[in-house]
C-alpha cells in the first residue's frame, strides 16, 4: 500500500508532513481562502473608491478653471471695447507709448506661456512613456518647471506657480492615442493666456487715465 497516497489510513501511521497537508487541504484553506478573496476585493474597491474620488476632483478643478476662463474673456471683451473708444481719437503720445509698451511687455509673456507649454508637454509625454525613467520627469519638474515659472515678475497676477504646482499634482491623463497628453495642463493654458489679456487691458486703461 502506498502511504504517501492514500489518506484514509489511520492517523498514527500517517507521516508527519502528509498530516499537516491533509490538515490544511481540509480546514485551513476552505477558511483561510474566502478571508483572503474578501482582503483582496476589499483592497481592489478602496483603489476603485479612490480613483474615482480622484477623477471627480480633477473634474471638479477643470470645470471651475472652465468657468473663470469664461469670465476672463468676458471681461477681456469689455476693456477691448474701452480700448477702441480710447483709441479711436487722435492719442497724445504718452498714450501710444502706453499701449505700444503694454502689447510688448503681453508678447513677452505670451512667449513665455509657449515655453511653458513646451516644458509641459515635455514632462507630460515622459510621465505617460513606459520606457522613461521617473527621474527624468522630476528632474523637469524641479530644475526647469517650477523655478521658471516662480520667477516671472508676473507669477502672481496669472497664478502661474500655483497653477504649475496643480498640473504636478493632478494632471495624470495620458491619451490612449498618444496625440495629446494632458487635461489640467490645457485649461490652465487658456487661464493664463486669459489672465496676462487681462491684465494687459487693466494697465493699459490705468496708465491712461493716471495720465
Amino acid at each position: 500500500m502506498n502511504i504517501e497516497n492514500d489518506l484514509n489510513i489511520p492517523p498514527d501511521a500517517e507521516p508527519v508532513s502528509k498530516k499537516i497537508s491533509r490538515i490544511a487541504t481540509q480546514f485551513l484553506i476552505p477558511v483561510l481562502l474566502p478571508a483572503s478573496s474578501a482582503f483582496i476585493a476589499c483592497i481592489a474597491q478602496r483603489r476603485v473608491s479612490s480613483r474615482l474620488d480622484q477623477v471627480n476632483k480633477e473634474n471638479e478643478n477643470v470645470k471651475n478653471l472652465l468657468d473663470e476662463v469664461a469670465n476672463l474673456r468676458d471681461e477681456v471683451k469689455f476693456l477691448e471695447t474701452r480700448r477702441g473708444a480710447l483709441t479711436s481719437g487722435h492719442l497724445k503720445e504718452i498714450q501710444q507709448k502706453v499701449l505700444k509698451d503694454e502689447h510688448d511687455a503681453f508678447l513677452k509673456i505670451a512667449a513665455d506661456l509657449d515655453n511653458m507649454k513646451t516644458l509641459l508637454q515635455k514632462r507630460q509625454q515622459i510621465k505617460c512613456s513606459l520606457f522613461t525613467s521617473r527621474h527624468h520627469r522630476l528632474e523637469l519638474e524641479d530644475q526647469q518647471l517650477k523655478p521658471f515659472s516662480y520667477s516671472r515678475s508676473y507669477d502672481k497676477e496669472l497664478g502661474l506657480y500655483p497653477g504649475v504646482l496643480d498640473i504636478l499634482e493632478n494632471d495624470n491623463y495620458c491619451d490612449p492615442h498618444g496625440s495629446k497628453h494632458g487635461r489640467l495642463m490645457w485649461v490652465y493654458m487658456d487661464l493664463w493666456k486669459a489672465r496676462a489679456q487681462l491684465r494687459m487691458f487693466k494697465r493699459v486703461v490705468k496708465r491712461i487715465q493716471d495720465a
